[in-house]
């Protein structure tokens, strides 16, 4: 418990120190971000390309051309890395019995890792660095949303509010709270295709629901553009359903039934 409090503390304080740095500094743009929107960071040669791709839908599809024709990348994807990372709804409560409603956290992630669960203190942990409900908070997104809003970013690895230097930290982990790596590299054709993850709170030892984890979808990208497709395990009739929220009902559903 003291070592968890004194994360929180000193994560707090670098918080801050961001976001007096951001009020000092004016990048080229910012992003505008929705809940459930999956942010995409694209990183090579000390530039990150940050862009929100949207709802992690089965089905969609969306344009990347001309996004990657800067310095850094020069109009090629081989070799670069990726991350995706999303909250669903950061204002997300279940009824735990005998304690009342409880924020639940909740996150989408791209990994190559097996098995890819986090533990539920991973998951409050990380889904605090990334997004925040309340007012003022210094969650990457927030501080993102503090500059000019449009769908695309592009900032040096080394600027103090980057993916880098907030959440990347040499392991890709979220801050350091995954116990797993969440980056994916492109080939040598520049193309990747790779699993996307939800992953939601569970509060078993109050008897309440274990945490779970499930693939919502298959992420195919090149240079261009990429879409999100159905994930292998899913049937058919999942197939049709949009939104990471729905094949997540449908899953816990099929495991109730079980």
């Amino acid at each position: 418990m003291r070592d968890r409090i004194y994360d929180m503390v000193r994560t707090a304080a670098r918080s801050a120190a961001l976001a007096a740095a951001i009020a000092s500094t004016t990048p080229a743009q910012g992003l505008v971000i929705a809940e459930g929107d999956l942010v995409g960071i694209f990183v090579k040669n000390g530039v990150e390309v940050i862009i929100n791709m949207g709802p992690a839908e089965p089905g969609r599809t969306f344009n990347l051309a001309g996004n990657f024709d800067g310095t850094g990348f020069d109009g090629s994807l081989v070799g670069a890395k990726f991350i995706g990372l999303a909250v669903e709804d950061p204002a997300r409560t279940v009824n735990v019995p005998g304690f009342g409603e409880q924020l639940q956290g909740n996150l989408i992630y791209t990994t190559e890792a097996p098995d890819p669960m986090p533990t539920d203190d991973q998951i409050d942990l990380a889904m605090a660095q990334l997004e925040d409900p309340l007012p003022g908070s210094t969650a990457w997104f927030n501080l993102l949303r503090e500059l000019e809003g449009t769908d695309v970013d592009e900032i040096e690895t080394s600027e103090l509010f980057s993916y880098s230097s907030v959440l990347g930290l040499g392991t890709d982990a979220i801050a350091n709270q995954f116990s797993f790596s969440t980056a994916i590299y492109f080939d040598e054709n520049g193309e990747a295709e790779f699993p996307l993850y939800s992953a939601i709170r569970g509060f078993e030892v109050f008897g309440g629901e274990p945490g779970e984890y499930v693939e919502i979808a298959r992420l195919t990208l090149d240079v261009d553009g990429g879409s999100f497709e159905p994930a292998p395990e899913a049937p058919a009739a999942l197939a049709l359903l949009a939104g990471a929220v729905a094949l997540w009902g449908a899953h816990r559903a099929r495991r109730a039934r079980a």
